[in-house]
């Protein structure tokens, strides 16, 4: 596809997409030069990462038979909690036990 500076301009978030998706070469013409505007296969992001061997002080296969569940603290709170029957629900039938009595 050939498009002008001014038609790239005019349509460029369009154009873009449509590059990205077809994966067709766009050029692009201005002031009797060309320049082409292609997709690049993106590098998968597993690739990026780099190595830091350093983190790690002993034997990795270690922290996969640690038990952290005595330092969660959602566990400790949720055995703790009253269930919503023991709740608020007394502390109502008492008020309203109170008010009929006066």
């Amino acid at each position: 596809m050939k498009v002008t500076a001014t038609q790239l301009r005019a349509n460029i978030y369009a154009i873009l997409d449509q590059v990205l998706a077809t994966g067709e070469t766009v050029e692009i013409e201005r002031r009797g030069r060309i320049v082409r505007l292609q997709p690049v296969a993106a590098e998968p992001r597993l690739e990026r990462i780099e190595a830091a061997p350093d983190y790690i002080v002993g034997d990795p296969d270690a922290l996969v038979e640690l038990d952290w569940s005595h330092e969660w603290s959602e566990l400790r709170a949720s055995s703790s909690t009253p269930t919503s029957s023991s709740g608020s629900s007394g502390a109502r039938q008492k008020n309203s036990v109170t008010k009929r009595g006066r």
